[in-house]
């Protein structure tokens, strides 16, 4: 908008949860230890993250074992794939959980939680800060001037921060596969706020919305609420601090799905299905998040090459965001020559440079065939010293993309059109889970934005690809189109 090694098993405890719904069985087999007695009988995964944990630091220290650069590609990325910072050798993945009032959030996270412990992760659940802080006394009623409510929220994202740092630290020590599950993230503050009181909370504390909104997780799971397409399940019931009627719910329900607009991985699940299915379909979006397969129905993207863009109708939209992108495409070579492996031949991989406001964010992707004709994909944030490093694996038959990569909501359908710098190629690319396309309301529900003039779908035609369109702008090849 990943495969993962196998993984080791992890402990399970209780969650306390506000509905409750089956967690039913996984989507897709994975390879990993059935009974927690074999945990302590796999030695191969810890001596092989030791093995890359010294490679990578040979690479970052430019010692002489770097100095094959076949190797030290191959073993950089897979040091990649074992490491977020690169702090030790065992993958933690933040995922926000987010939505408006009873949008099914408390239920999810229990159910997805148990669900990720089955496949081999230690999850770690971040509560929220505001119920935290209500529950414990606070009353917003007492915020009666902007300061005051600057000052709160500034206080609540100072707190929800610390919480998710600590769970990252305990999980870091146990060096085990994690995923840190958190009831909200650090962007849904500005629904709670005017623009300009959260351009001020930013600028008195020295944040930055880009890094706030990309800096901290793997994927925004954004649940709608029931009185948005469900309204006979609409309650304030089961949760102390929940006030807003069914109207207010939406509204507040539109602005956390724009506060998020930009970030590389966000997700909508609406209420186009039952309860039980709009949780499988939150856990699907997690699961390829962190790199499990889910074979089968899973995610259905489009992507449209572009004839006309309306860019002032774009420019108007309520929530949108405009980045330069540039995306490298890396080599990909066997350890042994002579060896050929089809999945490898048709893995892809790179890394992006993203840029806004003088802000810049790196990330490394490995995209690779997974079962049942799907595609799986690894993503990681980079440092910058680590994304100039991979910068050396640079594939030479290819030309760095430089494009203008805009982000926006429409409804409840999030959109990503990118403009490639050289050529002027315009890509539209937009995702739903597939149960939800197919849903209550069918296939209605994928449709394009009029400001948008489509020349063809492009879906699944490789020519559109990163590592292709990466080849033609190396041999300066474009394909022609009108933009306005």
């Amino acid at each position: 908008m990943d495969t993962a090694d196998p993984v080791e098993v992890g402990r399970s405890d209780g969650s306390e949860t506000q509905q409750s719904a089956s967690p039913g069985p996984s989507s897709a087999p994975i390879s990993v230890p059935k009974k927690p007695s074999e945990l302590t009988e796999q030695p191969a995964i810890s001596s092989l993250t030791q093995h890359f944990k010294g490679v990578w630091q040979s690479v970052l220290d430019g010692s002489d074992e770097a100095e094959d650069s076949e190797q030290c590609g191959e073993a950089a990325e897979i040091a990649l794939r074992q490491s977020e910072k690169l702090k030790d050798g065992t993958p933690v993945f933040r995922i926000v959980m987010t939505g408006g009032p009873c949008a099914g959030k408390s239920t999810g996270m229990a159910v997805v939680a148990e669900r990720l412990r089955s496949r081999g992760f230690e999850v770690y659940m971040v509560a929220e800060a505001a119920t935290l802080l209500f529950t414990g006394g606070a009353n917003f009623r007492l915020l009666n001037t902007e300061l005051k409510v600057i000052e709160f929220q500034a206080s609540l994202l100072k707190t929800q921060m610390t919480l998710e740092d600590a769970f990252v630290n305990v999980a870091r020590v146990s060096q085990r596969p994690s995923v840190i599950l958190c009831d909200r993230g650090t962007m849904d503050g500005a629904a709670y706020m005017s623009p300009s009181m959260w351009d001020t909370m930013l600028k008195m504390n020295g944040w930055t919305q880009a890094n706030l909104r990309d800096d901290r997780y793997e994927a925004v799971i954004h649940l709608v609420t029931a009185a948005d397409g469900k309204p006979e399940f609409y309650s304030l019931l089961n949760n102390m601090t929940r006030t807003e009627p069914p109207e207010e719910a939406i509204a507040l329900d539109t602005k956390l799905r724009r506060c998020w607009v930009g970030h590389r991985r966000q997700y909508v699940v609406d209420n186009s299905t039952g309860f039980e299915e709009k949780i499988n379909r939150a856990y699907k979006f997690v699961a390829e998040a962190v790199g499990l397969p889910t074979p089968g129905s899973q995610t259905l993207r489009k992507k449209y090459l572009v004839r006309l863009v309306d860019r002032q109708a774009l420019e108007e939209l309520e929530e949108v965001q405009f980045f330069e992108v540039v995306q490298t495409v890396l080599m990909r070579k066997s350890a042994h020559e002579g060896i050929t492996n089809e999945i490898e031949a048709n893995v892809e991989e790179w890394v992006r440079r993203r840029s806004a406001d003088g802000v810049h964010h790196y990330s490394h992707t490995v995209r690779r065939p997974g079962p049942g004709g799907t595609r799986v994909e690894l993503k990681r944030q980079l440092t910058h010293r680590e994304y100039n490093t991979l910068l050396a694996f640079e594939d030479s038959s290819s030309k760095p993309l430089t494009l203008e990569r805009c982000c926006f909501v429409v409804g409840k359908q999030v959109f990503v059109m990118d403009t490639l710098q050289d050529s002027g190629i315009i890509l539209l690319r937009t995702q739903l889970d597939r149960e939800g396309a197919e849903g209550l309301r069918g296939e209605s529900l994928l449709w394009i934005p009029p400001f948008v003039q489509v020349e063809s779908e492009v879906t699944g035609d490789t020519s559109f690809s990163i590592a292709a369109l990466a080849k033609c702008e190396k041999q300066d090849k474009s394909v022609e189109t009108s933009v306005s």
